[in-house]
């Protein structure tokens, strides 16, 4: 089975790449919703730790340019939905 990014490698560039991942995550889970539980802030990044689908905990980094734009994001599971 293809993962939700549609790429063996779970690696997505660009944002056309971005939006069809939405795309089919939404379609996969028409009740996604987001739930934010902390942010914290580094040097050149930040993480955003949330509760998602089926209550599933993640934490996301984001790397951030000098313009604060996401340049990469490494996403993080407690497992798999």
């Amino acid at each position: 089975m293809t993962p939700i990014t549609g790429r063996e490698d779970g690696v997505l560039h660009g944002r056309d790449d971005l939006a069809s991942y939405f795309r089919r995550a939404f379609e996969t889970f028409p009740d996604l919703r987001f739930e934010p539980l902390g942010l914290f802030v580094g040097a050149g990044s930040v993480v955003l730790h949330y509760r998602s689908v089926r209550g599933l905990l993640a934490a996301e980094t984001m790397s951030l340019d000098a313009d604060l734009r996401v340049t990469a994001v490494l996403a993080h599971y407690d497992r798999l939905p």
